[in-house]
């Protein structure tokens, strides 16, 4: 027998009811409970490089805004995906809670799987929107000539928010310190 198959043998016959549960349930993500929340503290731990990359561009954001101002619309890219994985990660904290906690039916066993992948998309999502707006404040720390062209082609990705005015500083704190409020409580429910 290969290794994935003593495994899989192992699991039903001396697993509990979630883990032979996994075997019955297609997964939408064939990833563990454990490396998702892992996936979720990553993604707002990132989330902190937003306001250092555009602090360290900040003469680069005045000469193409006119303002000096970190209240940027990138962070609401960045806040929306901050929102999204810290309620993911806090869901799937949960769900290893509840799964430690008391012995399952396999009909919980099932629904709280079928949960974990709906509370995994909270975290992709938000892991997506943290990345794409990394990635748009790190133009300008990589290249300062490509967010300069982008200005003359009247792409704005630096665009202030007037609207809500949310200082990026704000934002990247605001997802280190849920990276740690997540990492926190999955620390104590193991």
């Amino acid at each position: 027998m290969s290794e994935q198959e003593d495994d899989i043998a192992e699991k039903l016959v001396e697993g509990d009811t979630y883990e032979q549960a996994s075997l019955a349930v297609s997964r939408m993500i064939p990833v563990s409970l454990e490396r998702k929340i892992q996936i979720a503290i990553v993604s707002l731990a990132l989330s902190g490089l937003v306001a250092p990359a555009i602090l360290f561009r900040r003469d680069l954001l005045r000469s193409l805004e006119g303002t000096g101002s970190l209240s940027l619309s990138l962070g609401l890219i960045a806040l929306n995906g901050i929102l999204n994985a810290a309620l993911g990660g806090l869901l799937l904290v949960r769900q290893r809670y509840l799964i430690s906690r008391r012995s399952l039916t396999p009909k919980q066993a099932r629904k709280l799987i079928r949960l974990e992948d709906l509370f995994v998309l909270l975290v992709l999502f938000g892991t997506l929107f943290v990345v794409a707006s990394v990635a748009i404040a790190l133009i300008g720390v990589v290249s300062p000539s490509a967010v300069e062209t982008l200005y003359d082609q009247d792409v704005r990705i630096y665009e202030s928010d007037t609207a809500l005015t949310l200082d990026l500083r704000v934002v990247s704190g605001m997802g280190v310190t849920l990276a740690g409020l997540v990492l926190t409580l999955k620390r104590l429910v193991e």
